[in-house]
């Protein structure tokens, strides 16, 4: 049998299939990135692909004049990611193609020797910090398709001597320090500078009233720290205040505003310390956050019906603002929005608020109460912090009272609750002496039967022990209370830990003749309670049905048409005065159930004859006031 020997491969062979393998791996390779997404090098360039586009994340090549590839491993190149050439000293110059859209924050910031930039003509917005600290870049030419450069984007560049902005006209948005420290900046010299689709970035005037010129249709923080300026009157057709726009104007009294203005951005009149009034025109659709704050003799703004966010910081340290009406469809009041606007008294928005941020109305000390509309399902850490609130209403939503939400709040006496599974945080309040108001487990489940659509099994008893609010409450030795239920015709009421109902009013003014209702949400009602059907003038009959074991004090008293009384065969008191003043009563059967009547039960029922057997209590009560009593040999009414 003849043995199979294996061929060798030339040593040459191997070393040449080697080479040619490390070059392919130096063409294009894969890594693993620290985000767990696959990393791609080509040419230095690495980045990654996610939906069938790629992002540069990282430059790893020898530098000098580089042409961005539209196109890495046949994959389209529409992005540039945050930082991704950042401090890079090697690169000299950048031409980036038309495919990329996107460039994100820093991402050439600190290349010391980049001299000349091209930008994509697809660019929309200029990063935040993009070419930060570029110290050698001497021009740029600004893409006509820009709207927006952001904050620092060229901050720092001092040789930055020529910009460009030639067919910019939608170029709406400039940020604060966008040019800061740049040669081309500081060589404007107009009293107005203008540039882009009518964005004013630098104002070189002195004077104390300011009109703007009519093609001014954004202002950038053109105005920051002009202290002189006490009065400015804006173009017609401005759209928009920028941010920074006046902020530090300490001497600004007065905004005359155009018809067209729509946003008014962060900070824009922030520390205006003189500003007591501002009207602004129904256009405005956004303010940003901290726009008015430290304005702290601004006691009056108007026109705010189209907001749908109040912003962080918004009003914060309005010390004078007392009353402010929101928009209708007002969704959320940002953190800090209010804090420490301690004149404030009145807050109006409508019913669509959902979140109220931390310390939003914290330090509010003249705000004594405030309505908490059903929508809002957040309220944050310290959001009514030593404020004045009196008393509060929390909807059903609020699953959670946060951190010192009502710390400090030292008029703060009534808390009433929707959710009984509202989970407090220990520190949520600071008060020993205030109420809680519980609502009843059962109505809460009769409405979310109601919203959901379905129906409920038999409800389950009422267990204090296993409700959140409750436990919160008896931890902290407050007092709480149920709420009662609310019918169409009565306010039902279950003390804790029990397990039937008391009548605590009656809103029935139309009938002539009535049964008291013996079951609510499936438990008896067990007790008619004190002036509950006090001076109802309809009632003619009632019918006191074999649930109610007790009724209390005054409960029918007054009910000037109220002739016929039957009481069922399980009350066991009536309460004094009961029926004080129910003069048209001629006849009334008390059952030998009732051991107790008290003081004044029929006073003034002129008419009256009391039936019952002998013996009773009953009987007792009649003998005792000079009722006429009548003994009746079966219990039958």
């Amino acid at each position: 049998m003849r043995r199979k020997h294996r061929q060798k491969i030339p040593q040459q062979v191997v070393k040449i299939f080697c080479l040619l393998f490390l070059v392919f791996c130096l063409k294009d390779f894969t890594v693993q990135g620290k985000d767990n997404r696959p990393k791609r090098i080509e040419d230095g360039y690495v980045y990654i692909v996610e939906q069938g586009v790629a992002k540069i994340t990282d430059y790893k090549g020898t530098g000098g004049n580089l042409n961005v590839p539209w196109s890495l491993g046949g994959v389209e190149v529409i992005e540039i990611a945050e930082k991704a050439f950042s401090g890079n000293d090697s690169i000299t110059s950048v031409n980036l193609p038309n495919s990329i859209i996107r460039v994100g924050k820093e991402a050439f910031s600190g290349c010391k020797k980049l001299v000349n930039f091209r930008l994509s003509s697809q660019i929309e917005k200029i990063s935040e910090g993009l070419f930060r600290d570029c110290i050698k870049l001497s021009s740029i030419m600004i893409p006509e398709r820009v709207v927006e450069i952001s904050r620092n984007a060229f901050a720092g560049c001092n040789n930055l001597i020529y910009v460009y902005f030639g067919g910019t006209k939608m170029l709406s948005h400039i940020s604060p320090g966008a040019f800061l420290g740049t040669p081309w900046f500081e060589k404007q010299k107009d009293e107005f500078v203008i540039v882009g689709n009518g964005v004013l970035i630098k104002y070189n005037g002195n004077k104390t009233k300011v009109i703007l010129p009519w093609n001014v249709y954004y202002v950038a923080n053109a105005f920051e720290d002009h202290t002189e300026i006490e009065e400015v009157i804006l173009a017609e057709w401005t759209k928009g205040i920028l941010e920074n726009a006046f902020r530090g104007c300490s001497a600004l009294k007065s905004v005359q505003f155009g018809e067209w203005i729509t946003e008014i951005g962060p900070y824009a009149f922030e520390n205006c310390i003189s500003l007591e009034k501002l009207l602004l025109p129904d256009r405005i659709q956004s303010i940003g956050s901290n726009a008015f704050a430290g304005c702290q003799n601004l006691y009056s703004i108007s026109s705010l019906f189209n907001l749908s966010n109040v912003e962080s910081g918004t009003f914060e340290n309005c010390r004078s603002l007392e009353n402010i009406v929101l928009s209708e469809d007002l969704i959320s009041i940002g953190d800090s929005a209010f804090l420490n606007c301690k004149s404030l008294k009145f807050v109006k928005y409508g019913e669509r608020l959902n979140t109220i941020g931390k310390f939003a109305f914290s330090g509010c000390k003249n705000l004594l109460s405030i309505q908490i509309p059903d929508s809002v399902t957040q309220i944050d850490t310290g959001a009514f912090q030593e404020s004045g609130i009196q008393s509060i209403s929390l909807p059903i939503g609020v699953e959670n009272i946060k951190e010192n939400v009502f710390k400090g709040c030292n008029q703060l006496k009534e808390v009433t609750f929707q959710n009984l599974n509202t989970v407090i945080d220990d520190s949520a309040f600071d008060r020993k002496d205030m109420i809680l108001n519980i609502p009843d487990k059962l109505a809460l489940y009769e409405k979310e039967r109601h919203i959901a659509g379905y129906t409920l099994p038999t409800p389950s008893l009422f267990v204090d022990k296993d409700l959140s609010v409750i436990k919160f409450a008896q931890e902290n030795q407050l007092e709480f209370r149920i709420q009662p239920i609310r019918t169409k015709f009565y306010d039902f009421l279950r003390y804790p830990g029990a397990v039937s109902y008391t009548i605590i009013f009656s809103r029935i003014d139309d009938r002539t003749e009535l049964i008291v209702p013996s079951m609510i949400n499936g438990f008896p009602v067990s007790v008619i309670g004190e002036a509950a059907f006090q001076n109802n003038s309809s009632i003619q009959s009632v019918v006191i049905n074999d649930t109610i074991t007790k009724i209390e004090d005054w409960a029918f008293s007054y009910c000037p048409n109220l002739k016929n009384v039957i009481i069922g065969n399980s009350v066991e008191s009536i309460g004094a005065d009961a029926f004080h003043g129910d003069f048209l009563i001629q006849k009334i059967f008390i059952p030998p159930s009732v051991n107790q009547i008290g003081a004044n039960a029929f006073k003034d029922c002129p008419n009256l004859t009391i039936s019952g057997i002998s013996g009773s209590a009953a009987e007792k009560y009649g003998i005792a006031n000079g009722i006429p009593f009548m003994l009746e040999l079966h219990n039958i009414p």
